[in-house]
């Protein structure tokens, strides 16, 4: 979808409805035409902080839906999503296993 000159709504895939399906409810019945993007909050599976400590960013958590419903408004709105990174999600093994076969250096931030 591409960008436009529209509001973007800022909202978690549960604050107007319970999972992305009810969300998308609301985008089309009540919202209809009035929003061109949604920055959708962190609708992956987590360990806590309201979904900013993620444990797997290749899943949708099933409380909310699964990608098939991030795809649909996809169609339908411009998207954008968070990616953090914490201490507990630098334990997860991928992200290890990527730092590990990089050839470079990799060097982050340390942000109080």
């Amino acid at each position: 979808m591409a960008i436009t000159n529209k509001v973007m709504l800022i909202t978690y895939p549960d604050s107007l409805g319970k999972n992305l399906t009810e969300l998308n409810e609301v985008l089309e019945n009540d919202l209809k035409g009035a929003v061109g993007g949604i920055h959708l909050l962190p609708f992956f599976p987590s360990t806590g902080d309201r979904g900013f400590t993620p444990t797997d960013y290749t899943t949708v958590d099933p409380k909310f839906g699964d990608w098939s419903q991030v795809e649909a408004l996809g169609k339908k709105y411009y998207l954008m999503f968070d990616f953090m990174i914490k201490t507990t999600f630098l334990d997860n093994l991928n992200i290890i296993r990527i730092f590990k076969s990089t050839k470079t250096k990799v060097h982050m931030p340390i942000c109080f």
